[in-house]
């Protein structure tokens, strides 16, 4: 911070007459615009306006603030109604000020560079306000209209008009305080379109959006770092179009949080929907990570998409797979619908995937490639995985269907004529048969493929592409290993419980019948 105190005194009354402060100018409520003068503890301004005309006009030619002969605007604590106009190498000290720049009809934001490029810091803890006593638009707490670099200590930068914080040029910029909108439909950062700009806007603190507000992120060679949590009320929160942006902390909002359709977007906390049958994160381009859990749905429908943490969502399907690469180390789980649900693109699970519903599979797919590292559980009619139409599907874990509540309860089944279905695990079902194979291209490894349902078969398959390789068969009662009509290829030494079905038709190898095998 500029400025260093020296005394002059020419008699004894001086010190409390003159108070000289080199390379500071004082701002008080009880001061004066008229008597003001600059370098003059004893002598403040009483408005800022006044003060920085004063300062630009007193230092001038080799005196004029630089990088190396910075200057400072010492305001002290009291609410002001006024512009900060900021000047090149000309700080302010806030103190514990408010400024609310909130007269009728103005537009311009509380803080702004609306001179020229600066180079500026603001100290202290103040309060940058921006509203107005007649509504009127393009009003921000901080507006940057240059390509300045700007530091920021306070508390907060508000607006209840529009967004807190407009950046309009290859500003960069820091700050270390609250940014938050109270304006319906507005995020609490504009960025303004064009695609061309280069800025850098680093926030430490959290940042609040209006009801239905989002944070658009549209220029390709910029960045948004915030350091702190990103709060959303109602629909939106943020759009990541291009650039960079950042989040270490949480985030939370309604429905609809994040849309990421190309640039980056790197996330070091929790996502949260405070309706959790919502959508958390949507993307259709670009590189989504996630580092944290995240409660809401994730619908993947293009892009690349990472997350270290477990998805939760009550009411749709916790991951749609629709479109784009993705890769989810945690578990993901839906009380209400489908763990995964897929129609297309690709996803890595290094986790468990679960449906609690009573009503739906943990995972349901038709086109997509889908490899899941983990065990996959449901508790409904339903079967616990569907592998369909075109899908490429490989488990390495156990499927588990947990109840017996009837109906379509298997741990597999396969439809169509699907590209791939491995298995290397466990297929365990309740109440059905654990397996139901009327696809064409299933291939079981050391599987024990296990019904505890009563007198149920362990499996049925309807074509020779389904291959069995080192399996088990456990049936109950009058059911058999594998039931009437079906066709296997057998591999390695497979042994079941039961007799086969009548019908069956084995190649290859045999399977070993042994009452005593579990």
């Amino acid at each position: 911070m500029a400025g260093s105190l020296y005394l002059q005194p020419t008699d004894p009354n001086s010190f409390v007459s003159s108070i000289p402060i080199k390379g500071v100018t004082s701002v008080m409520k009880n001061g004066n615009d008229a008597t003001g003068l600059v370098e003059r503890l004893d002598k403040p301004f009483k408005t800022y306006g006044a003060a920085a005309a004063a300062v630009a006009a007193f230092y001038t030619g080799g005196n004029s603030p630089s990088s190396t002969n910075r200057v400072l605007i010492d305001v002290y604590p009291g609410f002001y109604e006024e512009q900060i106009s900021l000047l090149n190498f000309v700080d302010v000290n806030l103190r514990d000020a408010v400024f609310n720049h909130r007269l009728a009809g103005a537009t311009n934001a509380t803080i702004n560079d609306s001179g020229g490029a600066v180079n500026c810091i603001i100290w202290g803890n103040g309060i940058i306000n921006r509203d107005a006593l007649g509504a009127t638009a393009n009003s921000f707490g901080l507006q940057l209209l240059n390509a300045s670099t700007v530091t920021i200590y306070c508390n907060s930068i508000n607006s209840s008009l529009d967004a807190a914080i407009d950046i309009n040029n290859n500003a960069n910029v820091k700050v270390f305080g609250d940014v938050k909108t109270t304006a319906a439909n507005f995020g609490a950062i504009k960025d303004n379109a064009g695609g061309a700009l280069t800025y850098n806007l680093s926030i430490t603190g959290n940042v609040t959006n209006g009801l239905n507000g989002t944070i658009n992120m549209q220029n390709i060679a910029s960045t948004i770092v915030i350091n702190g949590n990103l709060i959303s009320a109602g629909t939106g929160g943020l759009l990541v179009s291009n650039g960079l942006f950042y989040v270490r902390g949480n985030l939370s909002a309604n429905d609809n949080m994040i849309n990421v359709d190309a640039g980056a977007l790197d996330i070091i906390g929790n996502v949260t929907m405070v309706d959790t049958n919502q959508s958390a994160i949507v993307t259709t381009g670009g590189v989504t990570k996630v580092v944290g859990n995240v409660v809401g749905n994730i619908d993947m429908a293009g892009g690349t998409y990472l997350q270290y943490g477990n998805v939760n969502v009550d009411g749709v399907e916790a991951f749609s797979c629709e479109a784009g690469t993705g890769f989810v180390y945690g578990n993901i789980t839906s009380t209400g619908a489908q763990g995964i649900f897929g129609t297309g693109g690709s996803l890595i699970v290094y986790g468990n995937v679960i449906s609690s519903s009573g009503a739906t599979p943990a995972v349901d797919i038709d086109t997509s490639t889908l490899v899941i590292n983990g065990d996959c559980y449901s508790n409904g009619a339903s079967s616990t995985i569907n592998v369909n139409g075109t899908a490429s599907f490989t488990l390495n874990g156990t499927s588990y269907n947990t109840v017996d509540p009837g109906g379509s309860a298997y741990a597999l089944v396969t439809t169509g004529g699907i590209v791939k279905c491995e298995i290397n695990g466990d297929l365990i079902s309740q109440g059905q048969v654990a397996a139901l194979l009327n696809g064409t291209s299933a291939t079981l490894n050391n599987s024990r493929i296990v019904t505890k349902g009563a007198n149920k078969d362990a499996c049925s398959s309807a074509s020779f592409g389904n291959i069995f390789n080192g399996c088990v068969f456990i049936a109950t009662g009058t059911g058999k290993s594998l039931t009437a009509g079906s066709n296997a290829t057998i591999y390695g030494a497979c042994q079941g419980n039961k007799a086969l079905g009548a019908g069956v038709t084995l190649r290859v190898g045999i399977i070993t019948i042994d009452s005593n095998v579990i």
